[in-house]
């Protein structure tokens, strides 16, 4: 999890540590008008808070093992 921290830190998402998790977001720019991307790490394998139904209702869950 550090490492992967340190590597999106590395490419500019302000992530900061909460209880069990990281998170951030940032602006995205361009031609287009961009919503701020917003990203949320996990540290448990399955967190509860993460599972359907999550906000927004877009959301994509990504997890990966053996970190």
């Amino acid at each position: 999890m550090t490492r992967l921290v340190a590597h999106l830190r590395e490419r500019g998402w302000p992530l900061q540590p909460e209880q069990g998790s990281y998170s951030g977001s940032r602006d995205i720019s361009g031609i287009l008008h961009w919503r701020p991307h917003r990203i949320w790490l996990y540290a448990e394998a399955e967190p509860a808070s993460a599972l359907p139904p999550a906000t927004p209702h877009d959301a994509v869950h990504v997890y990966i093992d053996n970190l």
